[in-house]
């Protein structure tokens, strides 16, 4: 089951309402995306996250995954310090008068719930949504990768489930500081996780 939850906050009530641990910043670095490059090696990511490991896209010969909404979209990428290899990325998706929020596509007998929360709970400037979240197979297993030789050391192993929440963070930072309300579609696992790291949230639908 998937769930759609709305206008994540910083809570508190969690273990921790950040991903700061030394540990983790020792390992990794949280980067705004501004510079061409960045964006590029951001959609090889997303490629191979979304078409080659998981399958929910279509493979494409230039190994880059994107799409109509990224032209208005702020992006953000977690980096293994080490290596310099992008350990996941995420992009927020801003609505304008002419394109609806990805999610929205998959609400058409919701829409007026959607409205009713836009105007009741998301009192905010404006409205973006969390998507395209992707953490390479590398980052998501707890053992050493072989293949990429990279040898992580079991400290840096135990930083990669702050990987995602490190992502959300940077987005509800953002967000926060410019008063934007923000959606994401998301496994229910993951729902539970940012709970539990002190981001709350309400619950729009399942799907």
């Amino acid at each position: 089951m998937k769930r759609i939850i709305g206008d994540g906050e910083f809570s508190g009530t969690g273990g921790t309402s950040r991903p700061s641990s030394s540990k983790f910043e020792k390992y990794f670095e949280i980067k705004r995306i501004e510079d061409e490059d960045s964006l590029k090696k951001s959609f090889n990511l997303r490629h191979k996250v979304y078409c080659e490991e998981l399958g929910y896209e279509p493979t494409r010969e230039s190994r880059l995954e994107y799409d109509e909404y990224d032209s208005r979209a702020v992006h953000f990428a977690v980096i293994h310090k080490g290596s310099g290899i992008f350990a996941g990325t995420v992009r927020l998706v801003f609505e304008n008068d002419h394109q609806e929020l990805p999610f929205k596509k998959h609400l058409i007998n919701f829409k007026e719930n959607v409205k009713d929360i836009n105007v009741a709970r998301l009192k905010k400037r404006r409205m973006c949504e969390v998507s395209r979240l992707a953490v390479p197979s590398e980052f998501r297993k707890r053992k050493l990768d072989d293949k990429l030789k990279l040898n992580f050391s079991p400290e840096e192993i135990g930083c990669f489930p702050m990987i995602s929440i490190a992502l959300f963070y940077s987005c509800l930072t953002y967000c926060k500081h410019y008063d934007i309300g923000a959606y994401s579609m998301m496994e229910e696992r993951l729902a539970r996780a940012l709970k539990i790291s002190g981001i709350e949230s309400f619950r729009v639908s399942d799907f």
